[in-house]
């Protein structure tokens, strides 16, 4: 985990309790008869003005905080906890609720409520309504309702702050965890900040309704999938699977597995074995599970029954292919609920070693930023995705389907980028190649990407300097902006570079220079200036280079007569 924390140097948690010597962890220690409240939210600088309060059923305040966000330049998530009464949000036999509001005029990028471990997340209102009821004092976890009716409220108008403090006792003040100080999360530095003096900034607006749509009762840090056999009436503690599979002869070899949501196999079956796991006889599973079943063979078809669904036939190929069985998967999808992806929230072993890579790859934006597309991929590899890859995998592999999956998450208000993700995860990603964009790949490793007109949005992710071993990239035709990243110039295999019609904006960098087997350059009708750099003309393997439509000035070098290979050379409608 070292390493993890050194990563989030930048990170600053804040955290408050209701007694300052539980103040431990970013979880304080709760007794039996006691709820474990927990907000947390990430600031940016348009969360200038932003508060946030939680009350209890009477009204009561719980902890809240304004004035203090939207101050720093970067990223920055909190985390507030204390501990409350159980029969304050309806355990135990009350029948209250707690409820967390957003108050002021800025608004926070993501914002969650935890009770007792589970989460529940904001999405397309002000405010989040938990009751508590039913949770066994003994057990004391895991048991939540989200309320979706709600109610308007203005926190000025209803009483002010201040008044209602002599009835609640405050939080203790609010201690510092500095993220990177230990090798040991258990073992964090607190340095003192001044006293907690709560005050909620008014105002006239009311909040507003909460949406109709209703996330999942749990999507807790378990991965989302805890509580779902009783959330959604599964009764049946057990399933079962049975697998049937029809080669075309004796001589084709074929495969399967069965992944449970931390990665591991359960069951599996394979050509040398007879007869096949789970074929004449059938398996015993977990009903509230959502399995990963991945299976290849060429030709080879696989029939799949689950207890209480519809069986499913496949046909193989000689490459992976997936899809997601079991009472526990979600129809709509996990992601849409915006689940939290903090490793430091998160149990099984699979979610915490995935995040962690994709931590390395991104940085904490894969799950501090709910609406970047980084966060859409890495939610998607983690909860969506039906080859459920880990880390150790190389075939399919983890970082490869993440860095599709996030080009795929910069096409906005298309209604083809659902077929084009469900196409994509079904199989392995060297097997995705529809109307002639897709992927290619030589190894399994990704050589060709392509993306023609599709509506791509935004910058180039800097992520595309993970397929190292890229030869051919085309993203024709799409609405990219800002400059090439600097990234890109480390593909040192690319031979092929079409990026023309599109947005694109800054200086062709000198880094171009470091393509020595560039031998197409298409950057024609984009908005790109500056002068054309003296490195291009240093690559000796260049056939064509087409820069039309911009706003390129300057000469034209004299290196270019090194070219000699050089077949076109278009350059017109610039400054030149």
């Amino acid at each position: 985990m070292s390493s993890f924390f050194r990563l989030l140097t930048t990170v600053l948690v804040v955290v408050s309790s209701a007694r300052s010597s539980d103040i431990t962890s970013s979880e304080v220690a709760c007794n039996e008869d006691e709820v474990r409240v927990m907000v947390k939210l990430v600031a940016s600088e348009k969360s200038k003005g932003a508060g946030w309060i939680v009350i209890d059923g009477n009204d009561a305040d719980i902890m809240g905080e304004s004035g203090r966000y939207g101050k720093r330049p970067n990223i920055t998530p909190y985390a507030y906890s204390t501990c409350i009464h159980r029969s304050d949000c309806g355990g135990d036999g009350g029948d209250g609720k707690i409820t967390l509001y957003i108050t002021g005029n800025g608004a926070f990028d993501s914002y969650s409520l935890f009770v007792d471990g589970v989460e529940i997340v904001g999405h397309s209102s002000n405010n989040i309504v938990v009751r508590c009821a039913g949770i066994n004092s003994s057990l004391h976890i895991n048991q939540l309702s989200q309320v979706d009716g709600g109610r308007k409220k203005s926190v000025s108008s209803s009483r002010a702050l201040s008044n209602s403090l002599s009835t609640k006792s405050l939080p203790a003040p609010p201690t510092t965890i500095q993220a990177g100080s230990s090798s040991d999360s258990s073992s964090l530095f607190f340095p003192s900040l001044p006293q907690f003096t709560p005050s909620i900034q008014t105002t006239a607006n009311e909040h507003a309704k909460p949406s109709s749509l209703t996330p999942p009762v749990s999507i807790s840090n378990d991965g989302g999938f805890g509580e779902l056999r009783k959330n959604r009436k599964l009764d049946e503690e057990q399933s079962t699977l049975l697998v049937r599979v029809r080669p075309p002869n004796d001589e084709v070899g074929w495969f399967w597995s069965l992944r449970n949501t931390d990665g591991k196999v359960v069951h599996s079956g394979f050509s040398e074995l007879e007869p096949s796991n789970c074929s004449n006889e059938k398996c015993t599973i977990d009903a509230s599970e959502c399995y990963s079943f991945t299976y290849y063979g060429i030709d080879v078809k696989f029939e799949v029954s689950i207890t209480g669904s519809e069986s499913q036939t496949m046909t193989g190929e000689h490459l992976k292919k997936g899809l997601l069985l079991g009472g526990g998967c979600i129809k709509e999808g996990m992601c849409m609920w915006k689940p939290s992806l903090d490793p430091l929230n998160m149990k099984d072993t699979r979610s915490i070693a995935v995040m962690k890579k994709l931590v390395a790859v991104s940085g904490p934006k894969v799950f501090s930023l709910k609406e970047s597309p980084q966060y859409k991929a890495a939610c998607w590899v983690l909860y969506e995705d039906p080859m459920r890859t880990t880390v150790s995998d190389k075939s399919p592999n983890l970082v490869q389907r993440y860095v599709v999956r996030l080009f795929l998450a910069l096409i906005e208000g298309d209604s083809t980028v659902s077929d084009d993700v469900n196409e994509f995860g079904k199989r392995h990603e060297c097997l995705w190649w529809k109307d002639d964009d897709g992927v290619e790949c030589s190894k399994n490793e990704i050589r060709k990407f392509w993306l023609r007109a599709k509506g791509l949005q935004g910058s180039i992710p800097t992520e595309i300097s993970q397929l190292s071993q890229l030869v051919d990239i085309n993203f024709w035709g799409n609405e990219l902006s800002g400059t090439i990243p600097e990234q890109l110039y480390s593909l040192s295999m690319l031979e092929r570079l079409a990026l023309n019609r599109n947005r694109l904006t800054g200086a062709l960098s000198s880094g171009v220079g470091n393509l020595q087997k560039l031998v197409r350059l298409s950057l024609a009708t984009n908005m790109m200036d500056g002068m054309i750099p003296e490195e291009l003309f240093d690559i000796q393997s260049l056939r064509t280079i087409s820069l039309y439509d911009n706003r390129f000035t300057g000469t034209i070098s004299a290196n270019i007569g090194n070219l000699t290979d050089l077949r076109q050379l278009i350059l017109g409608r610039n400054y030149l």
